[in-house]
């Protein structure tokens, strides 16, 4: 299976390519144990004899130097003398180190890379010319048929882990976001079934972010999310504004339907006026003009088609749906009273 036929992938690499050759010692620790010695015995004696100890320093005129204890330069110049190295044993014994290891030339790797003391190799490559959402969907779809071996996994990280923990920060943003705007408005209309009303604009807002980003074939990024937490700011106004005027209305002794109707015709026009200034104004960034506009473009585009289609549903949904809100409240208020839904209604 190959990545490199991926569309989008360009300089693949490992970190495993090209291996240097090594010259590898495996000690047989069966026969090592008979003359009582272990691996690192053998190791250190191997690395004093090729690449020697330091056995003390010495100072002249405050400098100091290492000496260095090894083999002479003759004695170890060539890998074959390595086999008949001298080994101490515990008995005093010396013996060629070919009785007790096997040795051998093999490739290894050219660095070991290690995280949170696990052994890793990596495997990186650019994009160009397409997202990384859709480059790394193709990429874990490939790499899901690979049966791994036991101990084996993979892991993504890069500039997508990045991603995904920015889409996690900014899932709790948005969310923040929605509780704070609920709780001033809660505070400004001293009540919690109004608010409620409102923020039904923000999940009509997201249907018209859905549509739009899919005729524009736009991709889920941190900047179509900003520009969806921002839109959550911007959407309410509509709403707000409407609400706001039935309220008016039925203080005032009007009925609610009728409120309903005069808010509708009397609100219009400021409810068209505020959301067309902002899509207009939104609208060079939505189409992608200027230099360096493709960073911007997402946002532009969550916000555009999330007001304009929020915008109109606003006109015909909130009041049905503050209908609703209202009548339910009059049937909780008329259970936990006692008293009749009339009399209920003239409370709310």
């Amino acid at each position: 299976m190959k990545n490199s036929d991926i569309e989008g992938l360009r300089e693949i690499d490992n970190s495993l390519s090209e291996g240097q050759p090594e010259y590898q010692i495996k000690v047989n620790r069966s026969i090592a144990s008979r003359f009582g010695l272990n691996v690192s015995q053998i190791a250190n004696t191997v690395r004093t004899a090729i690449n020697g100890n330091t056995a003390t320093r010495y100072e002249v005129a405050g400098d100091e130097y290492d000496i260095r204890v090894r083999l002479q330069e003759d004695q170890i110049e060539q890998m074959s003398q390595v086999p008949e190295l001298n080994i101490q044993t515990a008995s005093g014994e010396m013996i060629p180190l070919s009785r007790v290891a096997s040795l051998e030339i093999t490739e290894g790797p050219v660095e070991i890379l290690r995280k949170d003391q696990e052994r890793h190799s990596e495997i990186t490559a650019d994009i160009h010319g397409v997202d990384l959402a859709t480059v790394m969907a193709q990429i874990q779809s490939r790499l899901s048929e690979l049966e791994l071996p036991d101990g084996y996994r993979f892991s993504y990280e890069g500039e997508f882990e990045d991603m995904q923990e920015s889409f996690s920060s900014l899932g709790m943003a948005f969310g923040l976001a929605v509780i704070l705007i609920y709780m001033v408005m809660a505070s400004q209309f001293e009540s919690l079934v109004h608010p409620f009303t409102i923020m039904f604009t923000i999940p009509l807002a997201v249907i018209g972010v859905i549509f739009g980003m899919y005729i524009t074939n736009s991709i889920v990024s941190v900047a179509s999310i900003l520009g969806l937490i921002t839109l959550a700011g911007i959407v309410v106004n509509n709403a707000i504004v409407m609400v706001d005027y039935i309220n008016q209305l039925r203080r005032r002794g009007t009925e609610r339907i009728e409120a309903i109707i005069t808010a509708g015709t009397v609100r219009l026009r400021p409810i068209m006026m505020t959301a067309l200034t902002t899509i207009l104004g939104l609208l060079p960034i939505a189409m992608g003009i200027g230099e360096g506009s493709e960073s911007t473009q997402p946002m532009g585009i969550v916000i555009v088609s999330g007001l304009t289609f929020a915008t109109f549903l606003t006109l015909f949904v909130i009041p049905i749906f503050y209908t609703l809100v209202t009548d339910l409240r009059t049937i909780v208020v008329a259970k936990v009273k006692g008293i009749s839904k009339e009399e209920a209604s003239k409370l709310i």
